[in-house]
């Protein structure tokens, strides 16, 4: 929600509204507005002028207009979704609906180094759907189809997407997907994640930790789900992501005893078979590899990756045929696609043992 801001309030507390009298004439009203009572700012449905209302109890029966009560006018429905204003009761403006940013991003599997990855931006929009779903749900709150587009707003700030919010409005479905797709909010944003923004995939099957994350948005996920799905190590940026197995690394070196037992035991459960041939042939990774003993264990795998993100520039790379290999970026792009599910595995842990990394 956001309360009237100074400039509004130095217009001398005018709020202009038709009104809904059985006259249906339309009158100006004037008002100045306490200053304790906690107001809301919405577009009038039939006019471009904007009036702060208190919200309420209750929502009106067609789901698409609030109960408000204005000081000015009493109680009044209005619509909570105003288009002309692109701006929506209970949030900020907004910049794009995902429909709108979806025509602007058909595409959006990364392009740079043939990288089975989405890219950057799409999953941090992924991510900010999944948070404002948790948010809607854990306020008990009142939300249209998650299967439409429409009804997520995307909040910019210096061209970076920052927050995802949902709107009331319920708009029909453009989907073709089952009709359990409507009915479940789970299977609705897992439809509109892999669907509708990653849809544009021409391979078969999405990376092990995308597809760990599409597992665990099922109908019978639990609530408590929520903390482990919107912190989910498919949708970390990539500098995240190539820091993390150092910052485990360090704990597991310093651990205790009891606790290094415990790391253990779940390190020896990530399935990592075979990972050593996943190492690209004739590049400064496989030469990496050889320079060092390694054993095709899962202890093995995270000292491997975790020695080559902390020492790659520390051999010998051939700056006219590896240069790739100078960039961080692309070695955290091919070190995970040696084991996918490693961070997934890792951060699994870090949560269970509640490790502070």
């Amino acid at each position: 929600m956001h309360s009237l801001n100074k400039r509004e309030e130095s217009k001398k507390g005018k709020c202009i509204e038709e009104s809904t009298s059985k006259s249906n004439d339309s009158k100006l009203l004037c008002g100045q507005p306490k200053s304790n009572d906690f107001k809301l700012v919405c577009g009038q449905p039939n006019s471009l002028e904007q009036i702060g209302f208190e919200v309420a109890p209750g929502v009106s029966s067609d789901k698409q207009s609030y109960n408000l009560d204005s000081s000015l006018h009493g109680n009044h429905h209005i619509l909570r979704y105003n288009h002309q204003e692109r701006s929506f009761l209970n949030h900020m403006k907004y910049n794009f609906t995902v429909e709108e940013w979806l025509v602007q991003n058909p595409n959006n599997w990364c392009r740079m180094w043939n990288v089975d990855q989405p890219t950057e931006e799409a999953m941090k929009l992924i991510q900010c759907l999944l948070k404002a779903v948790r948010d809607w749900h854990s306020e008990r709150s009142v939300h249209g189809f998650l299967h439409h587009p429409e009804n997520f707003f995307i909040k910019f700030n210096q061209e970076k997407i920052t927050h995802v919010h949902l709107a009331h409005k319920n708009m029909e479905p453009k989907t073709s997907a089952r009709i359990e797709v409507y009915q479940n909010d789970i299977l609705a944003i897992s439809d509109m994640i892999f669907n509708q923004i990653l849809g544009s995939r021409t391979r078969k099957k999405y990376p092990k930790d995308l597809e760990d994350l599409q597992r665990w948005l099922s109908p019978d996920m639990r609530f408590e789900d929520w903390t482990i799905i919107v912190d989910h190590p498919s949708l970390w940026h990539w500098k995240i992501r190539f820091t993390y197995i150092e910052r485990v690394w360090m704990q597991y070196l310093h651990a205790d005893k009891i606790l290094k037992e415990r790391m253990d035991y779940c390190l020896r459960r990530i399935p990592c078979d075979g990972w050593i041939n996943k190492i690209p042939s004739g590049t400064p990774l496989e030469r990496m590899f050889k320079n060092n003993s390694y054993r095709p264990t899962p202890h093995e795998l995270l000292r491997y990756i975790r020695i080559v993100r902390f020492h790659y520039k520390d051999h010998r790379i051939d700056p006219q045929t590896e240069a790739d290999y100078l960039e961080e970026r692309f070695i955290e792009h091919k070190t995970t696609q040696v084991c996918e599910i490693l961070l997934v595995y890792l951060h699994r842990m870090v949560c269970k043992l509640r490790i502070e990394v």
